[in-house]
């Protein structure tokens, strides 16, 4: 084996692994913060922590016990003194950061100390004139863009802007985006995208929106649903999270296939998907009309799209929304704590379709 001979006064600079098996007299950690470590498993919407645990790969208990122990054997090996541990109050963005739990995982008689060498007292809060307060605060919000046209707002916005007005005024009036690390298979957006996909390719086939045989529906979403991976299986990049991904969507396949079956044979059948709702309108600013509604307020406009609108020959018409995540109660979906609304689609989207005085 050949290793290259460090220069006189040289430091070296290890990784975590790395650091524990270092014999220097002298060790310092620096990044010792929540967050950065102890080091979690990467986000994976298909291989959760449970599914970790049951294939017997490491989960985040398990780096949380490998880390301490590192940690403990890093101090426990050198002189007091030895060990320096360097912790942040601010990452590169400037938001405020704590303390690893690590550091914390040390006798009761030495909780206390530990603690008070760690925090930081707060700065003091601002006092007085609200109007001085804010021209000495550092964070500048920019006006929105000015608008020559008149305002027109999806309605999947309205839960964004009751979920929190000033992340939805930026996001959606700024246009700001987070900042996000790719993930390593499909994030549960492009997941969700995808199965939306697949389901409004199922409902314009008009030979399909008869079909009450849970076998022939499964086959027909599953063929459409696989091919999505074909690319990455046909350069064999499929990896184990992939393949995961595509097994739980033929999984959410066969149970629309069963329920799909079972509408069609009480009588339910698909009239359109991805349906826009409203009427057309010349709206300012625009070249060409947009189909939207009115919510009562002058200068306002709606625009949204149906997953999908069913008609019964008795009942009438009913809006379906998919829904690929967590099956949830419906009042969970529409209401959050003191009965307050929080997702307006689905009852927006009824309250138009009943309109033409035969949805129920």
């Amino acid at each position: 084996a050949w290793t290259q001979e460090k220069e006189r006064g040289a430091v070296e600079i290890e990784g975590w692994l790395d650091a524990a098996g270092e014999d220097a007299a002298l060790l310092i950690l620096a990044g010792m913060n929540e967050g950065l470590m102890p080091r979690g498993t990467s986000p994976d919407v298909m291989l959760t922590e449970a599914a970790r645990r049951m294939l017997g790969l490491p989960d985040r208990e398990f780096l949380h016990a490998r880390d301490l122990s590192l940690l403990h054997g890093m101090e426990a090996g050198r002189k007091k003194g030895g060990l320096v541990v360097l912790t942040a109050q601010n990452g590169e963005a400037g938001e405020p950061l704590k303390p690893s739990r690590l550091l914390f995982r040390v006798p009761d008689a030495e909780l206390v100390k530990r603690v008070k060498k760690l925090a930081v007292e707060s700065e003091p809060k601002e006092t007085g004139n609200a109007r001085e307060a804010f021209h000495r605060h550092k964070l500048r919000i920019p006006l929105p863009p000015a608008k020559g046209r008149t305002d027109l707002l999806p309605v999947t916005d309205f839960s964004a802007f009751l979920a929190c007005p000033l992340r939805f005024y930026l996001s959606r009036r700024l246009g700001w985006r987070p900042g996000e690390e790719p993930a390593p298979g499909l994030d549960g957006r492009r997941f969700g995208t995808w199965m939306h996909e697949v389901l409004r390719e199922f409902g314009e086939d008009s030979t399909m929106r008869e079909c009450g045989d849970a076998g022939k529906i499964y086959e027909k979403v599953r063929t459409v649903w696989d091919a999505k991976f074909s690319p990455w299986e046909e350069v064999g990049a499929l990896r184990l999270n992939l393949d995961l991904q595509r097994e739980a969507g033929r999984e959410r396949l066969k149970r629309f296939a069963t329920e799909q079956a079972g509408l069609v044979k009480q009588g339910w059948r698909i009239r359109s998907t991805e349906t826009a709702l409203g009427e057309e309108r010349d709206l300012p600013g625009r070249n060409k009309k947009v189909k939207c509604f009115s919510v009562g307020l002058e200068d306002f406009w709606v625009q949204g799209r149906a997953d999908r609108i069913d008609e019964h020959s008795e009942y009438g018409l009913r809006v379906v929304d998919y829904k690929t995540g967590r099956e949830k109660e419906a009042a969970a979906y529409h209401f959050a704590g003191g009965r307050r609304a929080t997702y307006l689609r689905s009852p927006e989207y009824a309250r138009l379709v009943r309109s033409d005085k035969k949805g129920k």
